[in-house]
């Protein structure tokens, strides 16, 4: 099955994976919604912050705020996990060295250099296989709101599975936790890509749902795609969409304790904060660029969501996915 949405824009992507860089840019705009309570740490227990510009203009780039930071690693290492666990379950990527599979390929020291998730997101030297620099981009996320607005200290508690002795129930660590409904504005940008890796880098990040410091401490997040832009440059980021946001979800002052999804999209998802700020940047920016929101990036949604329903068209896809990146890999070797 292929996605025809994508027909139009045939000129942003390649017929097969390339040996050099062309700078075609694919940017896809994501909104990451906290569904729990999560954790993004890498030391300690305390959120990673930063103290940085509150918004983009005006007053408020003349303020700062400690926003909370989702650093680069934790939004892309369960995205490549879960492709990864797909291409096992179609029997694509082997889970032993059994001569009759597939050679294994897992995170971080046991990459295998030719699998579709080793040729997009890269790797480094692995014994025999050189190297690839990944043609997915990424880079922290902030929130919208200070730390002071949506951190909590959460208890946990020993559970005592004794009937006698101890104390059942007793405080015995304190994390410093994000709330949920927190709301991180994100791009991923694909360089020189096939639509078969388009697709495949939108399902990891629509079927993504865990993200945080440990497997036991994973938050539940909901991956909003509300854009994408397709051209010869880089234009959108991070920090720049997170203070653009800032500026029109607060043009008095700091944003308030409470936010939610309607304070960026309509309920039809075609216009909205972010969207207007998506536009803005696209036409600010210099260098060619087109954008697809709306219905029509709604229609491609709904072809990639026909794809990973069904079993069948889903085997077929990651089978086309991965002959195609072990042609790559082979012929590079």
């Amino acid at each position: 099955m292929t996605v025809t949405s994508l027909d139009k824009y045939s000129r942003y992507f390649h017929q097969s994976i390339p040996n050099f860089r062309q700078n075609k840019y694919i940017q896809i705009l994501v909104l990451k919604e906290t569904k729990s309570y999560a954790i993004f740490t890498t030391e300690g227990d305390a959120l990673d912050t930063e103290q940085l510009q509150a918004g983009y203009l005006g007053e408020n780039a003349k303020t700062t705020v400690d926003r909370v930071v989702m650093f680069k690693r934790k939004q892309i290492a369960p995205e490549r996990r879960t492709g990864k666990a797909l291409l096992r379950q179609f029997g694509l990527v082997g889970d032993s060295e059994d001569s009759k599979q597939p050679k294994p390929c897992y995170l971080m020291e046991g990459m295998c250099g030719e699998c579709p998730d080793c040729v997009l997101y890269g790797f480094a030297a692995v014994q025999g296989e050189g190297s690839q620099k990944s043609r997915l981009l990424t880079d922290s996320a902030f929130t919208l709101r200070g730390y002071s607005q949506l951190q909590k200290q959460i208890k946990l508690n020993a559970i005592q599975d004794k009937t006698q002795g101890g104390v059942a129930g007793s405080a015995f660590a304190e994390l410093d936790t994000l709330i949920p409904q927190v709301f991180l504005p994100c791009v991923e940008t694909l360089v020189d890509v096939t639509t078969d890796e388009l697709v495949y880098v939108l399902g990891n990040i629509l079927q993504t749902t865990r993200y945080g410091a440990e497997a036991n401490r994973e938050g539940y997040i909901r991956n909003h795609i509300l854009g994408i832009s397709l051209g010869n440059v880089e234009k959108l980021s991070n920090l720049d969409l997170t203070q653009r946001l800032y500026d029109k979800l607060a043009p008095q002052g700091q944003i308030t304790d409470s936010l939610n999804l309607s304070d960026f999209i309509t309920s039809q998802g075609t216009e909205g904060a972010i969207l207007d700020v998506f536009a803005e940047v696209l036409a600010e920016i210099p260098g060619h660029s087109v954008a697809m929101s709306g219905a029509e990036l709604k229609s491609l949604l709904n072809q990639v969501y026909s794809i990973y329903n069904q079993l069948d068209s889903c085997q077929d896809f990651f089978t086309r996915l991965d002959t195609a990146a072990r042609t790559y890999s082979g012929g590079r070797s």
